[in-house]
């Protein structure tokens, strides 16, 4: 389906939605296909196809919302209909509503023809590419589950208040998650993953995915025992990225500050981390899997710093929260979601900045600790406190990672944050979007089993 048919669906739907007494209403379409081979045991499983048109509804009447989903464009009446019905079932809230049109910049190199036309055969030979570099690599090394997936897509948003917008993309990735596996012994369980916008030199990705896996799995084989102590942890860039980053941006929230609920208060200049630690949002990178020029409300996205120096700068906002607050600017264009739901507060590209520190001096610094590869878990959003499991860990022993079994960590993630000492050079980008360092923390309980 093209741009000029959806937006003509779309406003068919907000005429819809007006001459039956909405005050506002927005649409929000997606039209997307692709393919997908998935893997299982050590082999191709299933390759398929899909293509779909999804469209959300978002109305208020009399400060209730309503919202309503379908994916089929046949059946928009009852689309509105259903928004209407949910709308007069609702709590009035005075903060609903939309926001007013801006002035939108596109991001390049968010859509690959030559991707967009890529066909299930050529994507099941990548995938047998990906399946054959991982056998070739190490034997040891078992595939559990897995895929390369493919898609491109069309997004438009459009409300009452004379909103319009619309971005083409296309992304092709692959994952794996398995072990090591020799006669009598199976290893801990890895997870490694490449995705890009493109589909020249995914190929070249596709064989690092494959020789990254193998290694990772393997060196995880005939592990030890940890150690009990308090001190110092060293994260690896996943773990960085997972642990450490994805609990902080929960308690930086809006919602979650303003209803007392998170250990932050959201003051600029607040002390929450050590001097080292600068934290940026980057959503418009060129090329970057994730990116886009808007947010789900239409909103445009712009790079964001939220701590500069260990100090609270930003915080992201969607409409409802920048109302919430009364704040001058509004939406920091930071509305998450998909045409399914409706909007939430999201930050997607955030990555700490990489430190001054080479990797091998804070290997040096790490001796005897924990390296943590990734966490197992919980954490307490409005204490900050956690507990978990690390699971495929190492314990830096005389500048090596000897693998160990698991062992249990805890403490507070703002205390972790407070007590960086010190952020790598080098960085590690996930999944093609998150840039993120190796830090060391100190403070932390850990316990051997």
């Amino acid at each position: 389906m093209d741009q000029h048919r959806l937006f003509d669906l779309c406003d068919r739907v907000l005429q819809r939605a007006a001459a039956l007494g909405a005050d506002e209403a927005e649409i929000a379409a997606l039209h997307a296909g692709g393919g997908e081979v998935s893997f299982e045991k050590n082999d191709l499983n299933v390759a398929l196809t899909d293509e779909e048109t999804s469209f959300g509804l978002r109305l208020y009447r009399g400060g209730r919302q309503g919202f309503a989903t379908s994916n089929d464009p046949e059946r928009l009446d009852e689309l509105v209909a259903d928004a209407f019905a949910l709308a007069g079932a609702s709590i009035a809230d005075p903060l609903q509503g939309l926001p007013e049109p801006r002035a939108l910049e596109p991001v390049a190199d968010l859509h690959d023809p030559a991707l967009a036309e890529l066909e299930i055969g050529a994507l099941t030979e990548l995938a047998a590419t990906l399946l054959e570099g991982v056998r070739s690599r190490d034997p040891r090394a078992s595939i559990d589950s897995g895929s390369c997936s493919a898609s491109s897509s069309l997004r438009v948003i459009a409300n009452s208040k004379g909103l319009r917008a619309a971005e083409s993309s296309t992304g092709i990735g692959c994952s794996l998650f398995g072990m090591a596996v020799t006669e009598g012994q199976v290893g801990s369980f890895v997870v490694e993953g490449r995705s890009a916008r493109r589909l020249a030199g995914f190929r070249e990705e596709i064989e690092a995915c494959a020789a990254r896996f193998a290694d990772k799995a393997v060196a995880l084989l005939d592990p030890g025992r940890g150690r009990s102590y308090r001190g110092r942890v060293l994260l690896a860039p996943e773990a960085t990225a997972s642990f450490l980053t994805g609990n902080l941006l929960a308690m930086l929230s809006p919602a979650a500050i303003r209803k007392g609920k998170s250990p932050v208060r959201g003051e600029e200049g607040e002390e929450i981390a050590a001097r080292l630690v600068e934290l940026i949002d980057r959503p418009r990178e060129a090329g970057r899997p994730g990116a886009s020029a808007f947010d789900r409300e239409g909103m445009p996205k712009a790079d964001l710093v939220l701590l500069r120096e260990g100090r609270l700068v930003a915080l992201p906002y969607d409409h409802y929260e920048a109302r919430a607050v009364a704040r001058p600017g509004g939406s920091t264009g930071h509305a998450g979601g998909g045409v399914g739901s409706t909007p939430l507060v999201a930050v997607g590209h955030a990555s700490l900045k990489p430190g001054g520190s080479p990797l091998a001096e804070i290997m040096a610094e790490a001796e005897g600790a924990v390296v943590v590869s990734r966490f197992s878990g919980s954490t307490n959003a409005v204490t900050g406190e956690f507990s978990g499991v690390v699971k495929g860990g190492f314990l830096v022993d005389q500048g090596q990672l000897r693998p160990i079994t698991e062992i249990l960590i805890a403490g507070n993630l703002l205390e972790l944050y407070r007590s960086v000492l010190a952020l790598s050079i080098e960085t590690e980008r996930l999944h093609g979007r998150l840039d993120h360092p190796w830090v060391l923390l100190d403070g932390v309980s850990v316990t051997a089993g």
